[in-house]
């Protein structure tokens, strides 16, 4: 095995790579990789995981992976879950935790976070979750936009 291991992440979010990095240590580098890439509008994130992957590989030509993080509200019956950007989008940290934090007891969330990997010859994929609860008096530690990814910051873990 090499010494020294070099692995694209496509994703936009500087955040995202940041955190890709301090897991993977020092022995693989992230190489951020731009590509905009027409995400699947479904409920069904490990379809939309591999479909991500795929036309990423197909564009870059070389080991990849890709990521995406969704929230599945129990009061909604698991929404927004792979629709989680566009209600974040839409809704903002503020507005997604009045709606969504007022609920008790029914202000239970999971964060779902799917990765896929694709080295030329396989895919390899991985999910992990986190439950908690959803909020009102929530403070981002990121920002307010969707681009700095405050989700994390949503559900009291």
């Amino acid at each position: 095995m090499p010494s020294h291991i070099e692995i694209r992440f496509v994703s936009s979010n500087p955040h995202k790579i940041a955190e890709a990095q301090k897991i993977l240590g020092t022995r693989i580098s992230v190489l951020e990789s731009k590509l905009k890439i027409e995400e699947l509008q479904t409920t069904d994130t490990p379809k939309l995981v591999r479909d991500k992957l795929l036309k990423a590989y197909r564009k870059i030509g070389r080991p990849l992976f890709v990521e995406h993080t969704g929230l599945y509200l129990e009061h909604l019956g698991g929404l927004p879950g792979g629709l989680t950007q566009i209600f974040w989008d839409t809704l903002e940290a503020d507005r997604f935790a009045e709606l969504f934090g007022k609920v008790a007891p029914n202000n239970k969330v999971t964060a779902r976070t799917s990765i896929a990997y694709c080295d030329g010859r396989r895919i390899y994929e991985f999910e992990g979750d986190i439950a908690g609860q959803i909020t009102i008096a929530i403070q981002p530690r990121h920002g307010r936009t969707a681009r700095e990814d405050p989700r994390r910051s949503l559900a009291q873990l």
